[in-house]
């Protein structure tokens, strides 16, 4: 998984609410929820920091500079990350909770389902 799949992930699922899963799937679904919050703290450090060691008085520029550097620390690898944490029941009941858009759940399914 690369850095970017990671942050677009949490960004999707950061305000769902759990429903009635299970305590094995909650439990495992809050860890994996902290694994991901921990790359996206990270994208949001390295996002100000490259920003910030980027800038220029022109907007064209400072973006030209700016997106390489983003681009290639979004697509590094990081370390294997077991995304596969709920039954197929406890997915039902977070999008059941948080009444999820079918085409979110047809690309969630395959990544969060065991």
């Amino acid at each position: 998984m690369t850095k970017k799949q990671a942050v677009e992930l949490y960004a999707t699922i950061k305000d769902f609410r759990s429903g009635a899963m299970s305590k094995e799937g909650l439990i495992e679904y809050i860890l994996l929820r902290l694994k991901l919050k921990k790359v996206y703290d990270e994208f949001e450090a390295a996002r100000i920091e490259i920003s910030e060691q980027t800038r220029t008085d022109s907007i064209d520029e400072w973006n030209m500079a700016f997106t390489p550097i983003m681009e290639q620390w979004l697509s590094e690898e990081m370390e294997p990350l077991e995304t596969a944490v709920l039954s197929q029941s406890d997915f039902i009941e977070m999008v059941t909770k948080n009444d999820i858009l079918g085409i979110i759940v047809d690309t969630l399914y395959p990544i969060l389902v065991k």
